[in-house]
C-alpha cells in the first residue's frame, strides 16, 4: 500500500513539474503581461556560427525561462510573498516610510544632491527669457510650468537618515528665483500645491503613485486655463469642478503606478482618493488655440486623467514627450513618431502658444534641448544643400516613413518627406556644405568680373553684397551637383 502511494505521489510530482513545459509547447496559457520595462527574450533563429560560439544556446535558455508556462504567475506570486510576509518591495530607486513610497531621484532633488549650480541655472533662465521674447515677436505666447515632485510635497515622509544629507541649495529654489528675476512667464505648481497641501479633498500624491493624483491634476488644469484666459487672453474654456467620487481601489491612470511596477497578485492600495467630474465650458464659435508643448510624464497627466488637452486646444496642437516622440494628440499615441520629424518651419507659423514643462527633478535637464531647437529656428541658419536633401528624399526608408506619417501630421507627402530628410541631416553634413559655400565665395571675390556682377545684383535686388555672394555661391554649388 505504501509502495503504491509513493508511486502515485511520484507521478503527481513529475506531472506538476512538467505542466509549465506542456503549456509552453502547446500555447495553452495566455499570460497577463508584466508591468514595467521587461525584455522577454524571443525564440532565437538557429545559425551555425551562433551555435558554435554558444550564443544560440544562451539565448534559447533565456527564451525558455521567459516563456515557460506560468512564468508571469510565479513572478507575481514571489513578489507578493516577499511583500506580504517580509514587507519587502522589488522596486529599485524607491524608499519607503510606512506605506508611502518615494522615488529616490525626487528625494535627491529635494536634498539638493543633483544641484547644477547658479551659473548653469542662470543661463537656463536667460535662454527661457530669450525664447519668450523671440516668440512674442512672432505673436506666440510662452509659458513655463514647474510640476511638483513627491518628495518636495511630502518631505516629512523622507527617512531621517536621508534628511540629514540636505544641502543648502537646490535647483528648484535657485531656479525659481532666477525665473522671477528674468520675468519668465511661469506657473509654479510646486509652490501652489505646497500651499494647498492640507486643504484638498484627497492627497496630492497617493502613497502608491509617482505622479500627481487625478484630483491634483484637476486643480492644475483649472489654474492653467485661468492663467491663459486672464494673462494671454486666449480662447480656452473654463473648467468647472463638479462633485465626483471617492475610492480606495478604483484608481485612475498613474495613481497606482509604483505598485503596478511591483507586479503583485493583490491590490494593496489604502488611500482614499477623490476624482471630481470636470465640465469644460466653451461656445461653438470659440476657436481653440494651437499649442506646441514639450515636457515629461507629468504633462501627460493633462490627458491621462481628464481630456484637458483635447477639450482646450486645437487638434493641430502637439506634445513633444521629452522632445523625443510625439505623444499627443491621441492619434500619435503609441506610434513613437520622432519629434524632429515635425518641421518647425511648418509648425510654428500656425502656433498660438508654446508651453514647456518640467518637474523639479528634471530642472537639471534644461527643457530637453527644446529651447535650442526653437531658438535655432529663428536664427540665421546654415543653408542646406538641395542635392543632399534630394539624396535623402530618394532613400526608400525615408519615403516609407513619409507615407506612414504625412496624413497623421496633416502634412502633404512632400512636406513630410522634406521634413524627415532635414531631420536626418547631421551637423557634419551642414558644416561640409557651409565650408564649400565659403570657399566658393572666395573664388567669386577673386574673379573681378564675377564679383562686379554680384555687386550689381545686390544693388538691383536691394540686398547686401554678403547676401548676394552667398546666393551666388549656393547656386553655383547646386549647378555643379546637377552636372
Amino acid at each position: 500500500m505504501k509502495q503504491s502511494l509513493s508511486k502515485y505521489l511520484f507521478i503527481i510530482f513529475i506531472v506538476a513539474l512538467t505542466i509549465p513545459t506542456y503549456f509552453y509547447f502547446f500555447q495553452i496559457e495566455e499570460q497577463t503581461p508584466l508591468s514595467g520595462d521587461f525584455h522577454l527574450e524571443k525564440k532565437p533563429k538557429y545559425t551555425k556560427n551562433e551555435f558554435i560560439n554558444g550564443s544560440f544556446q544562451q539565448r534559447m535558455e533565456s527564451h525558455l525561462k521567459d516563456s515557460i508556462g506560468f512564468h508571469h504567475f510565479f513572478i507575481r506570486f514571489n513578489n507578493q510573498w516577499k511583500y506580504s510576509v517580509f514587507d519587502k518591495i522589488n522596486l529599485l530607486g524607491v524608499v519607503r516610510n510606512g506605506r508611502t513610497m518615494l522615488p529616490l531621484d525626487y528625494v535627491n532633488t529635494y536634498l539638493g544632491k543633483d544641484y547644477i549650480g547658479v551659473t548653469e541655472l542662470n543661463l537656463y533662465a536667460k535662454k527661457l527669457k530669450e525664447l519668450q521674447d523671440t516668440l512674442a515677436n512672432h505673436q506666440i505666447k510662452f509659458l513655463f510650468l514647474i510640476a511638483p515632485g513627491k518628495a518636495a510635497i511630502y518631505p516629512e515622509k523622507i527617512p531621517q537618515y536621508l534628511l540629514a544629507q540636505k544641502k543648502d541649495s537646490t535647483n528648484y529654489d535657485v531656479f525659481t528665483q532666477l525665473l522671477e528675476q528674468h520675468d519668465v512667464n511661469t506657473i509654479d505648481y510646486l509652490k501652489y500645491f505646497q500651499s494647498k497641501k492640507n486643504t484638498l479633498e484627497s492627497k496630492i500624491f497617493s502613497d502608491n503613485g509617482l505622479h500627481w493624483s487625478g484630483n491634483a491634476v484637476s486643480y492644475a488644469a483649472d489654474s492653467l486655463m485661468n492663467y491663459l484666459k486672464s494673462n494671454f487672453n486666449l480662447n480656452v474654456p473654463s473648467i468647472i469642478r463638479k462633485a465626483g467620487t471617492y475610492t480606495v481601489e478604483d484608481y485612475r491612470y498613474t495613481d497606482y503606478d509604483l505598485v503596478e511596477l511591483m507586479n503583485l497578485m493583490q491590490n494593496i492600495a489604502r488611500d482614499t482618493l477623490y476624482y471630481p467630474e470636470l465640465e469644460f465650458t466653451v461656445t461653438p464659435s470659440e476657436k481653440k488655440p494651437v499649442l506646441l508643448s514639450c515636457g515629461d510624464s507629468f504633462f501627460q497627466s493633462f490627458e491621462g486623467f481628464y481630456p484637458v488637452l483635447d477639450s482646450c486646444f486645437s487638434d493641430r496642437s502637439r506634445f513633444h514627450f521629452y522632445n523625443e516622440i510625439i505623444e499627443w494628440p491621441d492619434r500619435f499615441y503609441g506610434l513613437h513618431m520622432p519629434a524632429d520629424y515635425l518641421d518647425l518651419e511648418i509648425e510654428l507659423p500656425k502656433t498660438d502658444l508654446v508651453i514647456l514643462e518640467s518637474t523639479d527633478e528634471n530642472i537639471k535637464l534644461k527643457s530637453f534641448v527644446m529651447i535650442e531647437r526653437l531658438l535655432n529656428h529663428y536664427k540665421e541658419k546654415t543653408s542646406i544643400r538641395k542635392s543632399l536633401l534630394a539624396h535623402l528624399e530618394n532613400q526608400k526608408e525615408n519615403q516609407k516613413l513619409a507615407k506612414k506619417y504625412f496624413a497623421l501630421a496633416n502634412y502633404t507627402y512632400e512636406e513630410m518627406l522634406r521634413s524627415i530628410a532635414k531631420s536626418k541631416l547631421t551637423n557634419e553634413d551642414l558644416d561640409v556644405f557651409n565650408d564649400a559655400v565659403l570657399e566658393t565665395i572666395e573664388k567669386i571675390k577673386s574673379n573681378k568680373s564675377w564679383f562686379e556682377a554680384v555687386k550689381q545684383q545686390a544693388i538691383d535686388r536691394n540686398i547686401t553684397i554678403e547676401e548676394a555672394l552667398r546666393i551666388n555661391a549656393e547656386f553655383t554649388l547646386e549647378q555643379l551637383d546637377q552636372q
